[in-house]
């Protein structure tokens, strides 16, 4: 148990926290308390991503924390630690942060952050589900150092460097119509569809949902609390099959241009109902576009081939990559290709979501 009055942030926990682990060839080390890396008890990360934040040419770090601990911003110092500035470069962050995705949306050449959260877009989900989310709540938070936490999905829009170098984000989640996938967990950001700009892709769905309205009616009641108490008369296999149920769409965001994102999941075919979890893409059959595996819960997986190449005027450009060394598959690469006054920049971390 902890006070989640106190600073315990800076305290270590032998089993909870993060950990960063150096690659040193044939064996990994743990070097998360010299790098700088947070790992006490309050740390949840779900999510984690990585990339030039601010185009230094050092890869940073997005971790994104589920429960009441913030989120975390590790800008690299170049000599192997890492400082972490999120509370001086973002203005608010998602509450309970799932997934997590960096890349550039708006072909400026900087990496935009993306964080998925549990907020439901249709009206009857928004009524019957808990959020959790009131003044009280957020004023504490504030006031014991957790930050400016809301309930909805994050895009971080990069306003690249200012005057002095230092890089601060403009969340635009609700601007770009980003902000509500329901129980959303891995989030992939990508061109799916060839036309130059990076869309959304995000798994969402949550097998049994602890948020509903009427299951947490039924476990308030005075009956209900006391037989779970005393352990007299409860009947634990009853109370969690009685958790609802329902599998709901992945979302598809189309990058429309101008910040702004359109779901196509239907149109695309990919809004089956589902209970989705993880989310990885690949070229698997060497035609230029990029298609989709999802991974489920209790059912089996999707694997979506993208036809994207039977549209006019898509086309595509692929590199080879070799690494040396440790590094054989170039994990880390930053390709970019000026054109028509655009930057198209890409980042080669083969982890995400």
């Amino acid at each position: 148990s902890f006070n989640l009055r106190k600073n315990i942030r800076p305290v270590r926990d032998s089993v909870g926290g993060d950990k960063l682990f150096r690659n040193d060839g044939e064996r990994f080390t743990d070097v998360s308390e010299a790098a700088g890396i947070y790992g006490s008890v309050i740390g949840f990360g779900l999510g984690v991503t990585v990339g030039d934040i601010d185009r230094d040419g050092w890869p940073d770090i997005y971790v994104s924390n589920d429960f009441f601990e913030r989120d975390y911003i590790y800008m690299n110092n170049r000599d192997g630690t890492f400082r972490e500035t999120l509370t001086r470069q973002m203005r608010s962050i998602s509450a309970a942060s799932m997934g997590a995705d960096m890349a550039d949306i708006n072909n400026d050449g900087w990496p935009e952050i993306f964080v998925t959260e549990m907020l439901p877009e249709p009206d009857y989900r928004i009524k019957t589900k808990t959020t959790f989310e009131n003044w009280d709540r957020y004023q504490y938070g504030v006031q014991n150092g957790y930050y400016h936490q809301f309930t909805r999905n994050m895009l971080h829009l990069n306003n690249a460097g200012g005057p002095h170098g230092e890089i601060t984000f403009s969340e635009i989640g609700r601007l770009a119509d980003v902000e509500a996938t329901d129980w959303s967990w891995g989030a992939l950001i990508q061109d799916f569809d060839n036309d130059g700009r990076k869309d959304i892709f995000v798994a969402n769905g949550i097998f049994q949902d602890l948020t509903d309205q009427d299951f947490l009616n039924f476990i308030a009641h005075e009956e209900t609390m006391r037989a779970i108490i005393t352990q007299k008369g409860v009947d634990y296999k009853t109370l969690i099959d009685l958790i609802p149920s329902e599998r709901i769409p992945n979302y598809l965001f189309r990058n429309e241009g101008n910040l702004h994102f359109r779901n196509v999941a239907a149109e695309w075919g990919l809004a089956t109902p589902s209970h989705s979890n993880g989310s990885a893409y690949a070229d698997l059959d060497n035609d230029g576009d990029l298609d989709l595996v999802v991974n489920n819960v209790n059912m089996p997986p999707f694997l979506y081939r993208n036809n994207c190449e039977r549209l006019p005027e898509r086309h595509f450009l692929a590199f080879r990559l070799h690494g040396t060394g440790a590094n054989p598959f170039a994990v880390g690469t930053r390709i970019t290709l000026k054109a028509q006054g655009r930057e198209f920049y890409l980042e080669h971390f083969p982890t995400r979501g």
